[in-house]
């Protein structure tokens, strides 16, 4: 059973203004910094350039485990809505809290019924 880590990004007061989610931890931290050291344009990268600028440090922290990636994506939801809503912190994040990024919702099979041939 794998482990999910759903973390922040802290800005230099502590203020989270991405939420994200993991398997590796580590693995993903190098991943987000390989992002920014890149250029990538998304608001998360852009905010923590920003701050890399201003002699802050990249500070991203675990706030929650959990053993299924669907408990992860259930937890990552509740903190964005919990920041956005409750505390009115504007995130960075670019996805709905309902559906995660690349979500694809199966497709509904048409039924065709056959027409009844009148006598």
């Amino acid at each position: 059973m794998m482990n999910y880590s759903v973390y922040v990004f802290l800005d230099h007061r502590g203020r989270p203004y991405y939420v994200g989610k993991t398997n590796n931890f580590k693995r993903r931290r190098k991943e987000h910094l390989d992002e920014i050291r890149k250029g990538n344009k998304l608001p998360k990268y852009n905010k923590a350039r920003s701050l890399l600028k201003q002699g802050h440090t990249f500070r991203m922290r675990t706030i929650a485990k959990t053993v299924s990636e669907e408990d992860a994506y259930d937890v990552e939801a509740h903190f964005i809505t919990k920041y956005k809503k409750k505390r009115g912190i504007k995130l960075t994040n670019i996805v709905g809290v309902t559906k995660p990024f690349g979500y694809i919702p199966p497709k509904k099979k048409k039924v065709r019924r056959k027409k009844r041939k009148k006598a």
